[in-house]
């Protein structure tokens, strides 16, 4: 038989291949069943039978076994790579000597109380693992220094950075029992839109989580909307007074200022008042978005907004359209036919409502609720 592989295992050999590496270690040991040059076949079973892969092959010590006519088990340490695992087939684990891949680099800080922990990890760059890799690493840190259940208030930022220099900021709150598995469900979930996309796109190079956590559940509900009038002119100004309810505190008050549109029409106009996160949600299915492209995607999920935010907006009662890769709200009725028209069977999908106007206040803790009130928008006086 050849040599044992310089920088590599030999046959009998335990190793490791990493799904998570850096200031945490997750992995999978196995045995190497046989080796020839720089290759080398391991396990024997598959791993997760993913097919083709891109993990890190490391060494691997056991340290100790658990006997078991169940499942019996190997306590072991994992070394240093070397090497890639490039096959997780029915047959085994199929690795190669060289340079290890660099990852998808994860960054991860939480701010708790006044204590702030930064960590670095390296995720496999497998998009089928990445949204539970980074779904598990979120949870995990935000329990590494404080309670891991009971009531918790959680504020997350987060950036994706693309192979491409693109990127995608997004910001996320929550509160209650479950906010710490919400906010990390979030971060995965984001993370497989993204990895999930059905057009032509880069992989992911890195992630950047931000969290602030605190072990109450701080917040507040909206609890009443009162707008200065319910009858408004085009081009004025519209005071809006909302109440929110904090959870075991006095009322607090934020006054709002939101222009109606000089060329509003007479009629009726709506005042919306909500939480970003339920007004985003909202206004996604109210535009009829359908990306086209994975640019289009971007946008989309570029208009979540977090419930931290205040939103006062006005929503007209103006038909428009929606088809694949754009939305346009408030159109003519004239050009909204003749794009019916031109579409043919594929007709755009028609919209009945438009946001004219909003105006936004950053709130210190998460919010919950939504208001719609009908305002009323005269008719100019003759002459002006």
């Amino acid at each position: 038989p050849p040599p044992p592989l310089a920088g590599g295992p030999a046959a009998g050999d335990m190793v490791a291949a990493l799904v998570v590496w850096g200031d945490a270690v997750v992995a999978a040991g196995g045995t190497v069943t046989a080796r020839e040059g720089t290759t080398l076949w391991a396990f024997g079973h598959p791993l997760l039978s993913l097919g083709a892969v891109k993990l890190p092959a490391a060494r691997a010590r056991v340290v100790a076994i658990q006997d078991s006519y169940q499942v019996p088990f190997k306590v072991f340490c994992v070394g240093q790579p070397f090497g890639t695992f490039l096959a997780d087939r029915p047959a085994g684990m199929l690795a190669e000597v060289g340079a290890p891949p660099a990852g998808v680099g994860v960054q991860i800080g939480v701010e708790s109380e006044g204590d702030r922990r930064q960590w670095t990890f390296h995720m496999a760059e497998v998009p089928l693992l990445e949204p539970l890799l980074l779904t598990y690493l979120t949870v995990s840190c935000l329990t590494a220094r404080g309670a891991a259940s009971g009531e918790a208030a959680v504020r997350a930022e987060l950036e994706f950075t693309f192979a491409d220099g693109r990127t995608l900021r997004l910001r996320q709150a929550a509160r209650g029992a479950d906010a710490l598995a919400r906010t990390a469900v979030f971060a995965g979930t984001v993370c497989a839109y993204l990895e999930a996309s059905p057009f032509p796109h880069p992989p992911i190079a890195s992630v950047a989580v931000r969290l602030d956590r605190r072990e109450q559940p701080l917040g507040a509900t909206i609890a009443e909307v009162i707008p200065a009038r319910t009858v408004v002119a085009a081009g004025e100004h519209l005071d809006v007074l909302v109440r929110l309810q904090p959870r075991q505190a006095p009322p607090v008050l934020h006054r709002l200022s939101i222009q109606v549109p000089a060329d509003a029409q007479p009629g009726t106009l709506d005042l919306v008042v909500a939480d970003g996160a339920a007004f985003s949600d909202y206004l996604v299915k109210a535009m009829g978005v359908e990306p086209t492209s994975f640019a289009g995607q971007l946008e989309a999920a570029a208009l979540l907004e977090s419930s931290t935010t205040l939103v006062v907006a006005l929503e007209a009662r103006e038909g428009g359209v929606a088809y694949p890769g754009a939305s346009q709200p408030a159109l003519p009725p004239s050009w909204a036919a003749t794009l019916a028209t031109g579409l043919g069977r594929q007709g755009p999908q028609r919209l009945k409502t438009a946001i004219v106007a909003t105006a936004r206040s950053a709130a210190p803790y998460p919010l919950e609720g939504a208001f719609r009130i009908p305002l009323s928008v005269r008719r100019r006086p003759e002459g002006r």
